[in-house]
């Protein structure tokens, strides 16, 4: 979202912008040219390193962001009191991740399959900002979207998506290692 969209008035929005700035520190797409790490954030450098299409990306990210928005305006009484509405709370994206990869791990389980989705259990969280657990939630929450916006007629194939998801999950080796 551009630095004058309208939405960004509200904090939440501010917050899910923020939360998926951060690419910097990511390794350079392999087929981009021109790569400017420091204006670049996740949805771009998923949609650099995987080949998405520039629209599905733009989409996709303002799709996340409101999703994001939502949930932290949604859940605002039960978060801590001293958390800044303008910093996006780790359960956010975590609990969104959760729910859009829920038919992912069940598909994985009726396989007997063990799902592509590394995210630690605790431990790598930060009082404020966006710390490597919640970036890697965000990272699989992105890659799971963007894979479902280039979908098509393929969405009417849950288990389809799944192994794409799947496939793609071990290609996304950023999304394996550590993001510290």
């Amino acid at each position: 979202m551009q630095g004058e969209h309208p939405s960004l008035r509200f904090p939440e929005v501010r917050a899910a912008v923020e939360a998926l700035a951060h690419a910097a520190d990511l390794p350079p797409p392999p087929l981009a040219r021109g790569w400017d790490a420091f204006r670049a954030d996740l949805f771009d450098w998923l949609g650099a390193t995987c080949g998405f299409q520039l629209d599905n990306v733009r989409n996709q990210r303002e799709h996340l962001v409101l999703l994001l928005a939502n949930a932290q305006l949604r859940a605002g009484g039960t978060l801590p009191t001293d958390h800044p509405a303008d910093v996006l709370h780790h359960s956010i994206a975590r609990d969104i991740r959760r729910k859009l990869l829920k038919n992912y791990k069940t598909w994985c389980s009726y396989l007997g399959k063990r799902p592509h989705v590394h995210v630690p259990s605790g431990g790598r969280r930060v009082a404020q900002g966006v710390g490597p657990d919640t970036r890697r939630d965000l990272l699989y929450t992105a890659l799971y979207l963007l894979i479902w916006g280039e979908a098509a007629n393929l969405r009417f194939m849950p288990e389809c998506l799944c192994y794409i998801f799947h496939y793609m999950g071990t290609r996304s080796q950023p999304c394996h290692r550590p993001v510290d």
